[in-house]
């Protein structure tokens, strides 16, 4: 869905590629950022397709750990790896019917920019999650897309904006969408995703988001949006190397590209 963005700067100069083909077309990709501050592997698809499986398998021996990885529910288990899960996530997508002016605008969201770096760093690292939330920023994001923060007694208490976005690609991901845990329950949360939402439409057609399964709270108010569930996947951890694997005889050919140049 939306790792489409990283086909597009500031993503694709550093991704490597794997893809495998039947037939000459592309039936399953696995990618790989390396030049995060942690390294990323994302190999979604629906849950026990396995052309993804056989492709994770096959290029084992490449994946840089230890390592992020967003999984196919199961195939980490499949394959055998020691994978430390993280638990199960959902991939929401916005209704393409969702229109901004089905969004409320509320005064209280106000639009950050490059000058709010550094608050905004402050507020997500210091003060957003409570214990073992977590979360992941980088300076790039408020520089790719939107960003929106509330503010009380003129500090952040809510924020959020985007992990990836392509206009070329009409995609985005929303992310870090997070209270401050002494201000949850007053709908924050979706301030800001409709701020966000309504200002990406005009020009995405595919505005999605990560949230984990059992946060129900999180996944009522980003349906509330307009948002419903695409996929179910898990993401966690890879911490150590992962050994070239036997194939199975599947005809399938695997290609790797890794790209220098840009799109």
């Amino acid at each position: 869905m939306y790792g489409l963005a990283d086909l597009d700067r500031p993503f694709w100069p550093d991704v490597r590629a794997f893809t495998a083909m039947d037939g000459g077309v592309i039936v399953a990709v696995v990618l790989c950022l390396d030049a995060l501050r942690v390294p990323l592997v994302y190999a979604v698809a629906p849950p026990d397709d396995e052309p993804t499986r056989e492709l994770l398998r096959a290029v084992a021996s490449e994946i840089a750990t230890p390592c992020v990885a967003t999984l196919s529910l199961g195939v980490a288990s499949a394959l055998g790896w020691d994978f430390d899960s993280a638990g199960e996530f959902l991939k929401m997508r916005l209704r393409s019917e969702v229109r901004p002016g089905d969004l409320a605008e509320h005064s209280s969201a106000h639009r950050l920019d490059t000058s709010d770096l550094d608050e905004l760093r402050g507020f997500l690292e210091g003060r957003a999650y409570a214990e073992g939330e977590g979360g992941f920023f980088q300076p790039y994001m408020l520089e790719l897309g939107p960003y929106y923060a509330i503010r009380d007694a003129g500090e952040i208490v809510a924020a959020g904006g985007v992990h990836v976005l392509s206009e070329r690609h009409g995609v985005a991901g929303l992310g870090n969408i997070v209270t401050h845990p002494g201000f949850r329950g007053r709908g924050y949360a979706g301030v800001i995703t409709r701020a966000l939402c309504r200002e990406l439409i005009p020009r995405i057609s595919v505005i999605a988001l990560n949230v984990r399964r059992d946060n129900a709270p999180a996944v009522r108010c980003y349906t509330s949006v307009g948002f419903e569930p695409v996929l179910h996947y898990e993401e966690g951890w890879i911490r150590t190397s992962l050994a070239p694997a036997t194939t199975t005889g599947r005809s399938s050919k695997t290609h790797v590209s890794p790209r220098t140049d840009g799109p």
